[in-house]
C-alpha cells in the first residue's frame, strides 16, 4: 500500500510539472499597438528674377562652289583662325560648333556645293565678343546672338533661393503644427527641386533692328563709312536687351507633428 500511495504522489506530481510547463509556453498577450503620429506633407518655393549675364554669339563661315574639298579648307581655315583668337581673349570661351556641306541645284541639276560652319563664342562681358566680331568682320557672318544665365550667376542664386526656400518650408511646418492643435514638429523626409540649366534667349530683332540681312544673319562687315564700329554698337544695343528671367528653388518635404 505504501509502494502503490508513492507511485500515485509521483505521478501527481508529474500531471503538476506537466500543466506548468504548458501554462509557461504560452505566449504573452502582445502589447497595445502604439497609434502612428500624424504627419504633414509640405512645400515651399522662393523665386527671385535675374539678369541674363552671358552673351552667346555664333560665328558662321560659308562658301559656294564646284568642289566640296577647297570649300572645306576655306571655312576650316577661317573658323579656325577666329577660334584660336577668341580662346586667346580673357573672359571668352569658344568652340567649334561643326561644319556642314549641302549640294547645290538649279532647276534640279547638280551645280555645286555650298559649305557652312559655325563657331560659338559665350562670355559674360559683351566688349570682347564686340571686339572679335569687328576683327573678323569681313570673313564672317554674326549667325546668331542669344543670352543666357551664366553658370556662376545661376549657382549663387539658387544658393540663396535655397536658404530662403528653407525658411519658408520651417515657418510652414510650424504654422501647420499650431493650427492642427500641435506644439512641434520633426523633419521626416525633404528633397529640393533645382530648376534645369536654362537655354539662350534669342535677342529680340527689334534690339538690332536694320542689322539683319535677307537671310537672317547680321552682316559683320559695316559700312565703309562707319568702319569697324557699327560691328560693336550691334552688339552693345543687343547686350542691353538681354532681358531677365525667374529662377524658382522648391523644397517638399513631410514633417512629423508632436504633442
Amino acid at each position: 500500500m505504501r509502494h502503490l500511495a508513492s507511485i500515485a504522489v509521483f505521478a501527481a506530481f508529474v500531471v503538476l510539472a506537466g500543466f506548468g510547463t504548458a501554462a509557461s509556453a504560452q505566449p504573452a498577450a502582445a502589447p497595445a499597438a502604439v497609434p502612428a503620429a500624424p504627419t504633414l506633407r509640405l512645400s515651399a518655393q522662393a523665386t527671385r528674377s535675374v539678369a541674363l549675364d552671358e552673351m552667346v554669339v555664333v560665328l558662321a563661315s560659308e562658301q559656294e562652289g564646284p568642289a566640296v574639298g577647297p570649300l572645306n579648307r576655306a571655312v576650316l581655315e577661317a573658323l579656325s583662325a577666329a577660334l584660336a583668337a577668341a580662346r586667346a581673349e580673357a573672359g571668352v570661351e569658344a568652340e567649334f560648333s561643326g561644319i556642314h556641306s549641302f549640294p547645290v541645284r538649279v532647276k534640279d541639276k547638280p551645280a555645286g556645293w555650298r559649305v557652312r560652319g559655325e563657331l560659338t563664342l559665350r562670355s559674360r562681358r559683351h566688349e570682347p565678343l564686340a571686339a572679335l566680331a569687328t576683327r573678323f568682320g569681313d570673313k564672317l557672318l554674326l549667325s546668331d546672338v542669344r543670352f543666357r544665365l551664366s553658370r556662376e550667376q545661376a549657382e549663387q542664386t539658387q544658393a540663396a533661393l535655397i536658404d530662403e526656400a528653407g525658411r519658408a518650408f520651417r515657418l510652414k511646418a510650424e504654422q501647420g503644427a499650431r493650427a492642427l492643435g500641435f506644439k512641434g514638429w520633426e523633419l521626416q523626409s525633404a528633397g529640393i527641386d533645382l530648376p534645369p540649366a536654362m537655354p539662350p534667349v534669342p535677342v529680340m530683332r527689334a534690339a538690332v533692328a536694320g542689322a539683319m540681312a535677307d537671310g537672317g544673319e547680321m552682316a559683320m562687315a559695316a559700312p565703309s563709312a562707319a568702319g569697324g564700329r557699327a560691328d560693336a554698337a550691334l552688339l552693345s544695343a543687343a547686350f542691353a536687351a538681354a532681358g531677365r528671367t525667374d529662377v524658382t528653388v522648391t523644397i517638399n518635404g513631410v514633417v512629423t507633428l508632436r504633442p
